[in-house]
């Protein structure tokens, strides 16, 4: 534990993921400046109590909630419930569409517009959030820093057909453009 600065939990709710690796792993990393994040499924949510961020989609947190997200209102009840049931740092919900938003712990709350780009294939996006959200951060960027990058990062991956890879190049570029 002591070479990492960062550890990223994809729970695709196979059954590798447990409550007891999780507490384990966090138990581990507790005042070690390492971040813990997490793209947790809606029925596992409960078992990433205490991490320092989490990112679902807009239906992931409707299921993880029991909150039918139809407006702002209902997305800001949502984020905030996530935050409180789970004493996370952050979590961020990807829109589609409609960007992200970010909520933080302090109360604090943003909302990234999205990036306009002729979308292939949303394969992996959720994953290249979470990865380059987890890099980012683990870099020193706030959490709302990192969430714009890691949007630009997932308007890159959609544009290309099946689960793809984002280089620094084109992360870069994207950055540029806008």
């Amino acid at each position: 534990m002591n070479h990492f600065d960062a550890i990223i939990f994809s729970d695709y709710n196979k059954g590798i993921i447990s409550k007891d690796l999780i507490k384990s792993i966090l138990d581990e990393t507790k005042g070690k400046n390492i971040i813990v994040t997490a793209g947790p499924k809606p029925e596992n949510i409960g078992y990433f109590h205490g991490i320092d961020i989490v990112a679902l989609n807009e239906l992931e947190a409707g299921l993880a909630t029991g909150i039918t997200i139809e407006n702002g209102e209902s997305l800001c009840s949502a984020g905030e419930s996530i935050i409180q049931d789970l004493s996370c740092k952050g979590v961020l919900i990807t829109r589609g569409e409609h960007g992200m938003s970010i909520f933080i712990k302090n109360g604090e709350i943003h909302h990234v517009p999205s990036i306009a780009s002729e979308v292939y294939d949303v394969s992996g996006a959720g994953d290249t959030v979470i990865s380059v959200l987890t890099l980012a951060h683990a870099a020193g960027a706030s959490i709302f820093d990192s969430a714009i990058l890691s949007n630009h990062a997932a308007a890159v991956v959609v544009k290309k057909v099946g689960t793809a890879i984002l280089t620094p190049a084109e992360l870069i570029a994207s950055i540029k453009e806008r």
